[in-house]
């Protein structure tokens, strides 16, 4: 008996990490909600239109967009079993370099944009939320976002 496609939400598909998991996951045969903030014509393209993919605008720090990303997903496949946050941003800079506006700038979309993401979505994940984070060098604040983020999640549990 054939296993049941596994419904994805990946966030910040539009290039590197996001991307190439995608691509993989798509191989798999499994559906993708790629997200990207712009251009979605230009992932499909890159991706070679698959009919598993779709793909949905969302800035992860705009809390409208993440609801109706996560609405349209259970709308249309009546559920979602992962959620890849892997939309965010890096800051390249010592922590006592850093303005307290990049530091804001940062956390809102790193910590902030991966809760408005991850809260709509989560009833619905079959328990599945990982985050993904990429390898941040320990510049500024990266590991305490990654300590809140992890936290964050736990609570959701």
């Amino acid at each position: 008996m054939k296993k049941p496609n596994k419904i994805w939400i990946i966030t910040g598909a539009a290039r590197g990490f996001g991307q190439q998991i995608s691509k993989a996951v798509l191989a798999t045969g499994d559906i993708v909600i790629a997200t990207v903030r712009s251009r979605p014509e230009e992932l499909k393209a890159q991706l070679g239109n698959p009919p598993n993919l779709h793909v949905a605008i969302l800035d992860i720090t705009n809390g409208d967009q993440a609801r109706n990303v996560a609405a349209e997903a259970v709308k249309n496949f009546r559920r979602i079993d992962v959620l890849l946050n892997n939309a965010g941003s890096g800051l390249l800079s010592a922590v006592e370099e850093a303005t307290d506006e990049e530091v804001k700038r940062n956390y809102e979309t790193n910590v902030f944009g991966l809760l408005k993401v991850t809260a709509p979505c989560y009833r619905t994940c079959a328990g599945n939320a990982p985050a993904m984070w990429s390898i941040f060098p320990p510049w500024a604040d990266s590991s305490v976002q990654q300590a809140g983020v992890c936290i964050a999640q736990q609570n959701l549990r």
